[in-house]
């Protein structure tokens, strides 16, 4: 397991502005000598963009209950590797969840019933279809896209900050 540091980025950024292209013992005795000025390097890089760096950090999260239409507009996010819940092996007959926008619940009673009654609806059809002997890999199409789900997804620090920058409101 590699140890993110800002030592470790230092060190990447440093090579890259090394002058020094004939040994790699000129370069790591080179490195050992700038340990006071690393955040202030990685900042900078930051600032000035460049960020190729931030390639060699990787973070990998889980995302619990995520929607499946989440699920469509995050996978657009391709330099990402995601590994989801699979709705073709597993029978969600008894485990289904269902997420409920934010803006349903500024909205009147008789709506909220009404978008979890069209839920209900869909888990009962395929519970039946599953009950009928219809494999729960064919019966999942009715389930709808607000069935929670979870989700592995990893990247590299570069494509995290630009995927913030652009999925986060403000």
């Amino acid at each position: 397991s590699e140890h993110y540091s800002d030592e470790y980025l230092s060190r990447l950024v440093r090579i890259t502005y090394s002058e020094k292209l004939n040994g790699k013992q000129d370069v790591a005795s080179q490195l050992l000598d700038y340990k006071k000025q690393d955040s202030n390097l990685i900042s900078n890089c930051v600032k000035f963009n460049h960020t190729s760096i931030l390639e060699h950090v990787n973070y990998t999260f889980m995302i619990e209950g995520a929607s499946r239409s989440l699920l469509a507009q995050i996978t657009r996010h391709r330099l990402f590797s995601f590994t989801s819940g699979s709705q073709h092996y597993i029978d969600y007959s008894k485990i289904g969840d269902f997420e409920t926008p934010i803006e349903l619940l500024n909205q009147p009673i008789e709506v909220q019933e009404k978008y979890q009654e069209s839920l209900n609806v869909s888990m009962s059809y395929y519970k039946e279809l599953i009950n009928q002997g219809v494999d729960h890999s064919v019966a999942r199409q009715v389930l709808p896209n607000a069935m929670r789900n979870n989700l592995i997804m990893s990247g590299n620090l570069r494509e995290w900050c630009h995927f913030l920058n652009l999925r986060l409101c403000g």
